[in-house]
């Protein structure tokens, strides 16, 4: 198989030496834009990595695995072995105090759940593998901080709470409950044992084989339909929102900035700002700024698939702006150019759901499912 040429991050060199990040969301086409460390330009695609979890036996064949016993086998974190007692439960103290700092290990939440430890930070919220007392059981939970975080911030996470409980599908991480610890607002989800695509494609892209990364864009399809079947739109398809279980099933995650397709009258944002991350996002969205199409999920899932099968991004530019342009007046370059391996078959079904105009691509994700099962049938 043709290696095809390595992933390069796009981005603009800032005046403190720190440069825009294309990988990573922005909620803002204007303001202070968003930044990586220089010495470390694969930093986004690390993002909510778990260098401890055990990801030596996730399969990438793109078929799940089904388990006995639980309902849920794909859930189950592979962790160490260790107790949480309530000799080891740190007081509340400084930590509702400082909400810029992560909870220290040991700290209780509404008195039921225990911090194990540290999962990862988020622009307005942090992560947590904590310990469920009631029901003797290991979770996730989001906790929302409140560290100048505008009050927009705290109605979208809301509204994600809102959504996420109507989420029940097996390729959607799953929510379980929701809470206010003091002022901040939590909910908890389900842990999972495996990796993100971007961490696959960052530590083991020649797994990724194209038959593997087509079943694993059927298993997002699937979970994406039942989302828009209940009149949600994700806006944030990516590699890192792309989870591989130890099972070889894929999650979706990180309802963070969805919407619902009723939601227009009362929008996340104001007129001149755009949530997403612009290396995957949909020209209607920068068109059309204030409207909700489940057709941009698709072309969002074309995208990632791309940068799956190709090793880089559909779109690079020197800055924001440049990225913008091209997404909305060009089409992306022929995906065989960059990996030559690619059948044609299954290039046309990539670009057709990255077709610049709506009408184009898709209609539904269970057509984009569809055009790639035929492809390997």
């Amino acid at each position: 198989m043709n290696t095809p040429p390595p992933v390069k991050l796009s981005s603009r060199v800032l005046s403190d030496g720190s440069r825009t990040d294309p990988f990573v969301r922005t909620d803002a086409v204007v303001g202070p834009p968003q930044t990586l460390d220089r010495a470390d330009p694969m930093a986004p695609l690390r993002r909510y990595s778990d260098d401890r979890a055990n990801t030596a036996g996730v399969p990438l064949d793109g078929r799940p695995r089904r388990g006995s016993g639980s309902a849920w086998p794909a859930m189950r974190m592979l962790m160490a072995q260790e107790d949480t007692t309530d000799r080891n439960l740190a007081p509340l103290g400084d930590a509702m105090k400082d909400a810029r700092a992560p909870l220290p290990r040991g700290t209780r939440i509404d008195a039921r759940y225990v911090v194990t430890r540290l999962i990862g930070r988020g622009g307005s919220s942090d992560v947590y593998e904590v310990y469920d007392r009631e029901l003797d059981d290991r979770a996730a939970l989001k906790l929302l901080r409140t560290d100048g975080i505008p009050a927009t911030v705290g109605d979208r996470f809301r509204r994600e709470m809102r959504i996420c409980r109507r989420l029940l599908h097996e390729n959607i991480v799953r929510t379980f409950e929701f809470g206010v610890w003091g002022d901040r607002l939590y909910y908890t989800m389900e842990i999972l044992a495996g990796e993100d695509l971007a961490g696959v494609l960052l530590r083991r892209r020649d797994a990724l084989t194209i038959r593997t990364v087509v079943r694993l864009m059927m298993q997002a399809c699937d979970g994406l339909e039942e989302a828009h079947r209940i009149g949600v739109v994700h806006r944030d398809i990516k590699p890192h929102n792309l989870f591989l279980t130890t099972q070889g099933m894929l999650k979706l995650m990180d309802f963070g900035v969805a919407q619902g397709l009723q939601d227009l009258s009362t929008p996340l944002t104001a007129a001149d700002h755009v949530i997403g991350t612009p290396a995957y996002m949909a020209p209607e969205r920068l068109r059309k700024r204030a409207t909700v199409f489940k057709q941009s999920d698709v072309y969002s899932l074309g995208a990632s698939m791309y940068h799956l099968l190709s090793g880089r991004p559909p779109f690079q530019g020197e800055d924001l702006r440049t990225l913008f342009a091209a997404i909305v007046m060009k089409d992306a370059p022929p995906l065989t150019d960059h990996n030559a391996n690619v059948p044609p078959p299954v290039a046309a079904v990539v670009h057709r759901a990255m077709n610049r105009e709506l009408d184009g691509r898709y209609a539904t994700c269970a057509e984009f499912r569809d055009a790639l099962g035929d492809t390997i049938a």
